[in-house]
């Protein structure tokens, strides 16, 4: 090792002058250690996050019903209701079958929705009955409640009577009608395939891992549905995607029960 001598200092002066060279070495030396643990801490989340996505399960085969607005009673019947005036058109003409049981919500923008049990329960009918409400333009107004009715299919009419006009999507209820008057209050849940499922909080919480109990209220359905896919693909092996999140919930603002 070279060392070099300022004949013009003291022998103290030259030992301060290697001292401070030390000292700015040992620092230098500590910030580079400091810099090489934060490249080696970011590396390992990157691995981490790699091993993660690669864990990530595949979504699952979309279903025909997945095109309207659907969920799962908690006895595992099928209910399928309209988007708008075209889906109810498509649901009630192409998919009722005659063992369903039809609801709609007594309100002007109602969607119909087809309970797909031949002997639906109290509970199934009530549970269906919420879901058709809250899917109803009866959340958007952010009633707390709707009166909803229930025929069978062979009540419903494809023509209107002589000298009327029937809208597309409308359908004449001919006979006596069930009716119900759920409170619009639901959840969001994650499904053991990862889909996620929007409904009645007792058929979310048979049917679902995970869930997010919902009413109206005053926050965007943009900020719910990254509220809902932030948790559930936190606590879950799938990737939710906000589209899927999006399609399962009403229009209109929402609130978050604690």
């Amino acid at each position: 090792m070279k060392i070099t001598l300022h004949l013009d200092k003291s022998l103290e002066e030259n030992a301060g002058i290697y001292f401070d060279k030390a000292k700015k070495a040992k620092k230098k030396l500590e910030g580079l250690k400091e810099a090489m643990d934060m490249t080696e801490k970011k590396l390992k989340k990157l691995e981490k996050r790699k091993v993660m996505e690669k864990e990530k399960k595949p979504s699952p085969k979309k279903e025909w019903y997945e095109k309207f607005r659907w969920m799962l009673t908690s006895k595992g019947s099928l209910v399928v209701g309209g988007r708008d005036a075209t889906t109810n058109d498509i649901l009630i003409k192409k998919h009722m079958e005659p063992d369903d049981t039809v609801f709609h919500a007594d309100i002007a923008g109602s969607p119909f929705c087809l309970l797909k049990s031949e002997k639906p329960s109290p509970k199934e009918k009530e549970e269906t009955a919420v879901f058709c409400a809250i899917n109803s333009k009866a959340f958007s107004l952010g009633l707390s409640t709707s009166e909803v009715y229930a025929v069978k299919p062979d009540q419903i009419g494809f023509s209107a009577p002589a000298g009327e006009y029937m809208q597309k999507g409308s359908f004449m209820i001919n006979g006596k009608k069930e009716y119900f008057n759920p409170e619009l209050e639901f959840a969001a849940g994650l499904l053991e395939d990862g889909r996620v499922m929007c409904g009645p909080l007792t058929a979310v919480e048979k049917n679902c891992q995970h869930l997010i109990r919902l009413r109206s209220g005053d926050r965007k359905k943009s900020d719910i549905v990254r509220l809902i896919q932030n948790r559930f693909d936190k606590h879950s092996g799938f990737e939710i995607a906000q589209e899927q999140v999006m399609s399962v919930l009403p229009p209109g603002s929402f609130s978050e029960e604690r």
